[in-house]
């Protein structure tokens, strides 16, 4: 369901999130825009019938 560089971004803090939680978060935010944005397009293509 998701992506696969999506799923890769969401994994890779929590290899690094007990090193630098500030990364962890920051990282972690950007792949919940990220899954926003494509969501987002995702509901634009069905409305529109893309």
């Amino acid at each position: 369901m998701i992506p696969k560089p999506l799923q890769f971004v969401l994994l890779l803090p929590l290899a690094f999130g007990a090193m630098a939680p500030r990364f962890f978060v920051g990282l972690f935010l950007l792949a919940l825009v990220g899954l926003a944005l494509w969501w987002l397009r995702l509901v634009l293509a069905v409305l529109l019938g893309d």
